[in-house]
């Protein structure tokens, strides 16, 4: 589901798209073959009651099932048009009436901080089929506007995070509503909580992109073990990895976000994570990392305020 690290010293980028057509975010996960080895919710981004997510969510994120339509009105999907044609690739959430929260490597050329162009990017919103045959997105908007952080580094996948700016807001809906984020200075870890990611992407590592929006239930570990697995300098505080024997996320998930139930009272879920990087895809023994969310609010806020 996110991008790949393959083994030796260089670095392969999959796409997260028709293998004929590249794109132009690398979305997919990156890898690297390595030797064997109580929180309120910030009420400025809440969801309007009415529009929040299905109740049954938990009983049907489990392994790669394809998810309820209409279950997760927060997700997006990053999209770009070329040739009369849109090609989905990164995934991302609506924070705001007219902000996604996304990774910085889904909006960047490959290896690079340069920014792709805005005007070749759509997002799509309120969508649950995402096929060569049928689009079902309820919205489609255009990007007006891509901030990937200042400290984003895309050799080691630092600060992997961006907020892209839509040209026009959308309206909430029972398919589209916003995703709460956890309370401005949360230092809450999630240490073994239970955690929700979905996505459009590749259903197992050498497989292709899923027409339907799937989802996956992993556990959140603590630091010291994901630090002891990933043993080159490449884990970060502001980064949580999350595991689940056969579970994960793969080429064309990046970006998307990974969600806990709320222990607030507002809001039934709240994302904590993004869709950041991993080797290979539910490989045994090897988490998909994230990056944390509670470690870039302040940045997330500043970049959200009119």
């Amino acid at each position: 589901m996110t991008r790949l690290r393959q083994s030796g010293p260089a670095i392969l980028f999959l796409v997260a798209v028709l293998s004929s057509y590249s794109s132009p975010a690398e979305g997919g996960q990156k890898t690297k073959k390595f030797p064997s080895t109580q929180n309120n919710t910030e009420s400025e981004w809440q969801t309007p009651k009415e529009f929040r997510e299905g109740s049954n969510e938990e009983m049907r994120m489990v392994g790669s099932d394809v998810a309820q339509r209409n279950q997760y009105p927060y997700m997006v999907s990053l999209a770009y048009q070329r040739n009369d044609r849109v090609y989905k690739f990164c995934g991302g959430s609506l924070i705001t009436w007219n902000k996604i929260l996304t990774a910085a490597h889904c909006v960047t050329e490959s290896k690079s901080t340069k920014l792709l162009d805005p005007r070749e990017l759509t997002v799509l919103l309120g969508a649950h089929e995402l096929s060569g045959k049928r689009n079902d997105a309820q919205l489609s908007r255009n990007v007006a506007k891509i901030k990937i952080h200042e400290k984003y580094n895309p050799r080691h996948w630092f600060n992997d995070i961006a907020i892209l700016t839509l040209q026009h807001p959308v309206k909430f809906s029972a398919s589209i509503s916003l995703v709460c984020l956890p309370a401005q200075g949360s230092t809450y870890m999630y240490d073994g909580r239970l955690a929700y990611a979905k996505g459009w992407g590749h259903t197992k590592e050498d497989g292709i992109a899923s027409d339907f929006l799937r989802h996956v239930t992993k556990r959140i570990l603590n630091q010291s073990k994901c630090r002891q697995i990933y043993k080159f300098n490449e884990y970060q505080d502001h980064m949580l990895c999350a595991y689940e024997p056969g579970k994960g996320t793969c080429q064309g998930d990046s970006g998307g976000p990974l969600v806990v139930k709320s222990t607030g009272p507002k809001c039934k879920y709240e994302q904590v994570g993004i869709v950041s990087w991993g080797i290979g895809c539910a490989r045994q023994g090897y988490p998909g990392v994230f990056m944390r969310v509670t470690s870039f609010l302040p940045w997330i806020k500043m970049n959200t305020q009119y």
